[in-house]
């Protein structure tokens, strides 16, 4: 996973209408998890866009070129 994409608040909200709101005594890997889904968003709408980060955009043409 990147450092470089930070999901925003509409990524996060769409994840919670999907799998529901973090209950606060959620574990680490239920938090873990939440951010990985929202990232993941960020990074498909990013790519959509053509908006995806240069060291991400050789990333997927690397393993574009390996399959």
């Amino acid at each position: 996973m990147s450092n470089q994409i930070i999901p925003d608040p509409e990524d996060f909200q769409a994840i919670e209408s999907e799998y529901g709101t973090l209950r606060p005594n959620a574990t680490e890997e239920q938090r873990n998890r939440h951010i990985c889904l929202a990232v993941m968003l960020k990074m498909i709408r990013l790519y959509e866009h053509g908006r995806l980060p240069l060291p991400l955009m050789r990333e997927k043409d690397q393993i574009r070129a390996g399959q």
